[in-house]
């Protein structure tokens, strides 16, 4: 439905907009908690590592320059080195957590310090030499915690306030959504309604404009009989009475008072035949209807019997319909003897009836081996009245297309097969509402074999 589609998408839209601005508050949180805390420990890391390169620079220059001095008896003057580097030791804000003097022997000489060992430390060695050739080397550890705590320290606060600002954003992103969509469902389900409404009042107004339609086809009919088809037999009665009363004031000698009655019978016997049609076909929307399960098969059989088996017919298996069962018996009637009346005049009439489901309904196709259908002037075949051969009158299928839209389907003709005879199809609703639908084959031309039957069902 389009309604429930744009509300959909408003809703992707709405969480769209969440999903971008989380994604925003995570990139400002990254940028917060990793971004400028990794820049304040590189910064702080650096600094303190110049300091202890310089620190262990000057150290490792006051120890050459002593061996330098005291090239002989350096080796035995081991007491007065840390003295030698007690003046590069002072000061600084990162005291070393050890320093040592490893000579080419591999003898460890530990000075004193004052610098406690952390959890992070930093290593770096640095050559001793005597002017000319390395006599050892110099190791120093610096703690890296002191340096590091501030970053650290602002990393963890920033972490719990990106953590509290993320969850503060989220509630009150999700509060928002919440209220968004609450007003988009309320939105919805009135536009739905609303929907429904008009979808209800649109069909009522196609079945009342259906029903105008043919109340339209019900004047038209009325006003061509009267002002057309019933005029012939009233002429026909006015002429030879006036001849029948000239006749008699003229001596009522010879026999020609018997041929005018005659005519005047004919045209009383007319005039009574279209009344007769006229007021059949009005009183169809007088009748009550009363839906039951009808066998399709058996009203095609009573509707055979009616016509005393005038017409042969051929069928398949034929579904239930909910309907009324008198209306679907005359309705099928009236189709068989409109193919009796447009019969093939060398052969018996013969109706070959077929079925197929459709959306909700049923298709009947009543398959005839009469007359081709442009013989029968398919423009006027479903007026109440239609011209015979000789100027007679004779039904037409005003009737029967009536009483298939009373029944709540359609009815009209089609050519037959190669051009020969005629196709009458109607459809049928196939349950009625509420009802489970059944359709799948019952009726298919392509399902049962076909049942070679009379009319009478033999």
């Amino acid at each position: 439905m389009p309604l429930l589609d744009t509300s959909r998408r408003v809703v992707h839209s709405v969480e769209r907009v969440r999903r971008i601005f989380t994604l925003g508050l995570a990139a400002v949180g990254f940028l917060w908690l990793f971004v400028i805390p990794a820049f304040e420990v590189w910064e702080r890391y650096s600094r303190t590592r110049l300091e202890a390169e310089i620190r262990l620079g000057l150290v490792a220059d006051q120890l050459s320059s002593f061996v330098a001095a005291n090239l002989d008896v350096w080796e035995f003057e081991s007491v007065r080195l840390p003295s030698v580097v007690a003046g590069a030791l002072r000061g600084g804000t990162n005291p070393p957590s050890r320093l040592a003097f490893i000579d080419a022997g591999g003898a460890v000489n530990e000075f004193p310090v004052r610098g406690e060992v952390g959890r992070f430390n930093l290593r770096l060695e640095d050559t001793v030499t005597d002017g000319k050739l390395p006599v050892g080397r110099v190791v120093m550890e610096v703690p890296l915690d002191q340096a590091l705590q501030p970053a650290l320290l602002s990393g963890g606060i920033g972490l719990g306030s990106m953590a509290l600002l993320l969850l503060l954003a989220r509630m009150v992103g999700r509060k928002a959504l919440d209220r968004s969509l609450a007003v988009i469902e309320e939105i919805t389900g009135s536009l739905s309604r609303r929907v429904e409404e008009l979808e209800d009042a649109r069909a009522q107004l196609a079945a009342h404009s259906a029903h105008l339609k043919m109340a339209t086809q019900d004047i038209t009919h009325v006003a061509l009989l009267t002002t057309h088809h019933l005029r012939e037999p009233l002429r026909t009665i006015l002429s030879y009475s006036q001849l029948l009363v000239r006749w008699h004031q003229g001596g009522a000698e010879g026999d020609e008072g018997a041929g005018y009655l005659d005519f005047l019978k004919s045209g009383v016997t007319r005039m009574q035949a279209q009344l007769k049609a006229l007021s059949s076909y009005l009183g169809l929307r007088e009748r009550a209807l009363i839906p039951a399960k009808v066998s399709l098969e058996d009203a095609l059989k009573v509707a055979g019997q009616r016509l005393d088996n005038a017409v042969e017919l051929e069928w398949r298996a034929l579904p239930e319909v909910t309907a009324d069962a008198e209306m679907i018996a005359d309705l099928f009637t009236e189709l068989l003897a409109h193919a009796a009346r447009h019969r093939h005049p060398d052969m018996k009439p013969m109706v070959s009836v077929g079925t197929r489901p459709l959306d909700g309904e049923w298709e009947l196709r009543f398959a005839d081996s009469g007359q081709p259908l442009p013989e029968r002037d398919p423009e006027r075949m479903f007026h109440l009245l239609v011209h015979a051969e000789g100027g007679a009158m004779r039904p037409g299928l005003a009737a029967a297309r009536l009483m298939a839209f009373l029944l709540g389907g359609t009815l009209w003709a089609e050519e037959g097969e190669n051009g020969r005879g005629a196709v009458l199809c109607l459809t049928l609703p196939a349950r009625a509402s509420g009802e489970a639908q059944d359709t799948e084959g019952a009726g298919s031309d392509t399902d049962t074999g076909p049942d070679m039957l009379s009319s009478t069902g033999g």
